[in-house]
């Protein structure tokens, strides 16, 4: 048995919790006869684990040898880990022949630093799989997403979610007063503030209709076909009702799920559901205070380079196309509107006084227009550019016998997975 290194590290990620699990006698080895390296550690209580693997750069400074050059690590890492039985050892399997090839791990030049995030702060990716029952996964970083965060994979077989660090944040919600004149619906999105309490995971991309066919197991009649079809694309012709159902506003657990999303519950243990409209908004600007989260002035030109919209096309397009925002989320704006929890109604409900609403449920009822209203965002592959903007809110029919192809919708989870 060739040693490389033996160290220690006890680590908990993002924030400090008084019950965060331990991780100890941390050891990386490697066999003379295989190529196969063994990171041995020790748990002290069930917790989401990741690596690192680091080489000492000269002085005794390690480095991160790049979370890129390990992303074929199997067992007991990226994951939910149980400690061993009877105080045993975990363990996480390498082939860095595969991932680090050229590289020669010598003896001391090596170590693996192992932490344990708490299971309501976990990483910043969670990938779950579609096709197989409770697989997930957690990377700290898009370098350490297996194929990076624009492979395929994650917009077939698996749903491919991003944290977004909204705890505790007060950020102003709806159109910036500077543009209220380029809007002719400003009024609907009037500027009030809001905090959300949470973190939450959202969808990089809409579910697109290869997913949307793992999740349900059909397809109901109506969807997309012609040039609207096609396994990238956003799922489309979907209603609220056909969702989700159940009870919104007055279900702060998120209990009351029916149809499409209580089988994506059922089949990966995560509890997703619909984002709320400030849920969706404060992902979709990803900082930005503009009506574009680039920070760019709002026009078709600089519209173009993140939508798909009336200006550029005429039929839905394969997600992941266009230039990301700063959570690295695709398509936030145009190719499918995005359907919220919302009721619709034309005004928000708003904090007395200017105090920033609490994480807001949306109105009670929703207005009359249409029966059932609920709120869609972001615009759609036959918008106008007015209408694709991070604040511009429209509406649908949640239980419609027939839904333009132009709806669709993207994901969210709580952190942990549970409410």
């Amino acid at each position: 048995m060739k040693k490389l290194i033996t160290i220690a590290c006890l680590i908990g990620g993002g924030a400090i919790f008084a019950d965060v699990a331990t991780v100890s006698d941390v050891s990386i080895e490697q066999p003379t006869t295989s190529r196969k390296v063994s990171i041995k550690y020790k748990l002290s209580k069930p917790a989401v684990v990741t690596v690192d693997i680091q080489t000492n750069r000269g002085d005794g400074v390690y480095a991160s040898i790049g979370a890129e050059n390990f992303t074929t690590m199997w067992k007991d890492v990226n994951r939910l880990v149980k400690p061993a039985a009877d105080g045993g050892f975990n363990e996480i399997l390498w082939r860095p022949d595969k991932d680090w090839n050229g590289h020669k791990l010598d003896a001391g030049s090596v170590k693996a630093v192992v932490t344990a995030w708490a299971e309501d702060a976990t990483p910043d990716y969670m990938a779950v799989s579609l096709t197989s029952n409770s697989n997930v996964f957690y990377y700290v970083s898009a370098e350490a997403v297996p194929g990076g965060v624009t492979d395929n994979r994650y917009k077939t077989d698996w749903l491919l979610m991003r944290k977004i660090p909204a705890a505790g944040v007060t950020w102003r919600m709806g159109i910036a007063p500077q543009n209220k004149g380029l809007d002719e619906n400003a009024s609907r999105a009037e500027a009030h503030l809001v905090q959300l309490s949470d973190d939450y995971y959202i969808g990089i991309y809409p579910i697109t209709q290869k997913q949307y066919s793992w999740i349900s197991g059909w397809y109901r009649k109506g969807a997309p076909s012609g040039d609207h079809a096609g396994d990238l694309k956003p799922a489309a012709g979907l209603d609220w009702g056909a969702l989700r159902s159940g009870t919104w506003p007055g279900d702060p657990n998120h209990e009351t799920v029916s149809d499409a999303i209580l089988k994506a519950r059922n089949r990966t243990g995560i509890a997703f559901d619909l984002p709320t409209e400030a849920q969706w908004e404060f992902a979709c600007r990803g900082g930005s205070g503009e009506c574009l989260y680039t920070g760019e002035a709002w026009n078709e030109a600089n519209l173009g380079k993140i939508a798909w919209f009336a200006g550029n096309t005429t039929h839905l397009q394969d997600v992941g196309q266009k230039l990301q925002n700063a959570y690295g989320l695709y398509d936030m704006l145009g190719n499918v509107q995005e359907l919220c929890l919302d009721y619709y109604a034309d005004t928000y409900v708003k904090g007395e006084d200017g105090e920033p609403v609490l994480d807001p449920e949306g109105s009670a009822t929703g207005n009359t227009y249409v029966e059932w209203p609920r709120s869609v965002r972001g615009g759609a592959y036959n918008s106008a550019a007015g209408s694709c903007a991070s604040h511009t809110r429209s509406m649908c029919n949640a239980h419609s016998g027939w839904v333009p192809v132009n709806f669709g919708f993207r994901l969210m989870a709580p952190m942990g997975g549970k409410w």
